[in-house]
């Protein structure tokens, strides 16, 4: 887009008028950008604070015994001691939808809303905690970054056990099974077919 200078205009008047509107468009701005950058650090650290207050405590006095990252038990590769297992969740999925409670997997479980996946599983929380868990999602999961980071363990492979394996076993010699009555078989592959039909 061409930018014309009127005529009526010296081109000195026109590039003061234009830093002139540039002072105060620019500032304003600006001002503008830093409101929102302290409003979303104020919301950060309060969504810190309630998450410190109400979900921590939660977390450790009802899930890590099942849990953690420290604990010998690990269920469902779900790890709620650290903020790298939070917000990776586990073998069942994401945890959370940040400001969607009803669409979050941890909401679902402590809701009971689901006969096979109900947690804690001694027994349902009181509302009061329901209520600070789905206002915790709600505000977007906010959380310090804590503890160490997860590794999902990987299987052990057994290699004598894969070496059972049907497709790993070396090939052998069989004798061919002679059937009684048989008058249909014409190859041998045929009567191992027979004689297993007969067998079952």
């Amino acid at each position: 887009m061409s930018c014309r200078i009127p005529r009526n205009m010296s081109l000195r008047v026109f590039v003061a008028v234009t830093a002139a509107l540039l002072a105060v468009v620019k500032p304003q701005a600006c001002a503008g950008d830093d409101t929102a950058s302290v409003g979303e650090n104020i919301a950060t650290a309060e969504g810190i604070e309630f998450f410190e207050r109400h979900v921590r405590p939660l977390f450790h006095e009802h899930c890590l015994e099942c849990h953690a990252t420290s604990g010998k038990l690990r269920e469902a590769d779900l790890a709620l001691d650290s903020s790298a297992g939070i917000k990776g969740g586990g073998s069942r999925g994401v945890l959370y939808v940040a400001g969607d409670p009803d669409a979050s997997l941890l909401m679902q479980a402590v809701r009971y809303d689901e006969v096979d996946l109900q947690m804690p599983p001694d027994g349902k929380l009181p509302d009061a905690d329901l209520q600070r868990l789905e206002e915790w999602v709600r505000l977007g999961a906010p959380m310090p970054e804590h503890g160490a980071s997860v590794e999902t363990p990987r299987p052990a492979i057994d290699i004598a056990a894969g070496r059972e394996f049907w497709s790993f076993r070396a090939l052998g010699n069989h004798a061919v099974p002679q059937v009684d009555g048989d008058e249909w078989s014409n190859s041998a592959v045929d009567r191992f077919v027979l004689a297993k039909l007969q067998t079952a």
